[in-house]
């Protein structure tokens, strides 16, 4: 997916407060949602059995990625009026693998920063309009990820500096994780002949990879469904398409670190036939905030919102 959900969520809570977000004297006027509640987007199949082949992982391995992510709430605090908040984000890269171990797992990724832009905007409390850009200043520029034996993930820039500036860490930890994070997806659904309507058996952690959510996140992620539908032809070649609806919800008695929240989204996630490797995403659904845990200090936030997500992938083998 590209973008921690909760991260977005707890950084968009944290500037309705009135945290980094510019402000000027225009009104704001609130967007129109672009995922519709309970209305998972999902596009044509050809309804046929398939048999997906996973392929382990190459060094010279390339994949663009594109992406776009749209957030949109609705946010309250104690005291204070109504307040509307939004995110736009793009973003095109290329993640090439340099170096894979004897089992297959990756060594060493370098990550080029086409396309970068992440907009934020909306109302404060006085009514006035606020808005940031930022992400731009990573566009044309090139990064290394390597993972070292003792699993420490280690960031450089082109000259081989570590990188610093937590932005740019930030998107580079998000870019890794769908290589450095295992590739669970691909052969829970390798393993047999799948045939339209067949329900796949998920790994809720593998989840949590693909919505690169650390495993010590503060929250649960519950599959409802992720079953077989067909398969599509790409311009990269044929693809299995899978329905999936979860739920993320905080785990029991997490500490919070700032607004806990409630989602349920859904669509669909694109497998590769040939190599097993996800060329597609295409989610949307809610969130909603919950009442602190009993006890836990800070502002109670409530609010709700709708999200969409759109990734495409395309693989390039050596």
């Amino acid at each position: 997916m590209n973008i921690s959900a909760r991260a977005l969520v707890v950084t968009f809570a944290l500037g309705a407060a009135g945290v980094s977000l510019a402000q000027d004297s225009q009104p704001a006027t609130p967007a129109t949602p672009k995922a519709d509640p309970g209305k998972y987007p999902s596009g044509k199949v050809d309804a046929e059995s398939v048999k997906v082949e996973f392929r382990a992982l190459q060094a010279g391995e390339a994949r663009t990625e594109v992406g776009t992510l749209d957030l949109e709430m609705e946010i309250t605090l104690p005291g204070q009026p109504l307040m509307t908040q939004a995110m736009t984000k793009s973003f095109e890269r290329t993640l090439t693998l340099r170096e894979v171990d004897s089992k297959g797992k990756a060594v060493q990724l370098g990550v080029e920063f086409t396309k970068q832009s992440e907009v934020m905007e909306g109302t404060d409390p006085t009514g006035g309009a606020r808005r940031q850009e930022r992400g731009k200043e990573l566009e044309g520029k090139a990064f290394s990820v390597e993972r070292q034996d003792d699993g420490t993930i280690v960031y450089s820039d082109a000259k081989g500096a570590p990188v610093e500036d937590f932005a740019a860490k930030r998107e580079l930890e998000q870019s890794g994780r769908s290589v450095f994070g295992g590739f669970g997806l691909g052969p829970a659904v390798a393993k047999a002949e799948l045939k339209p309507g067949q329900s796949v058996d998920i790994d809720p952690k593998d989840m949590k990879v693909l919505m690169e959510m650390p495993g010590d996140d503060g929250m649960e992620v519950s599959i409802q469904e992720f079953s077989y539908r067909g398969t599509r032809a790409l311009e990269s070649g044929k693809a299995a398409v899978f329905k999936v609806i979860c739920k993320l919800e905080p785990t029991a008695g997490a500490a919070g670190g700032g607004p806990r929240t409630r989602m349920e989204i859904g669509g669909e996630i694109l497998i590769s036939v040939d190599g097993a490797r996800i060329v597609g995403i295409e989610l949307a659904g809610t969130l909603e905030f919950l009442p602190p845990p009993a006890g836990a200090g800070g502002p109670t936030f409530e609010g709700k919102g709708v999200l969409r997500v759109s990734r495409t992938t395309t693989i390039k083998l050596p």
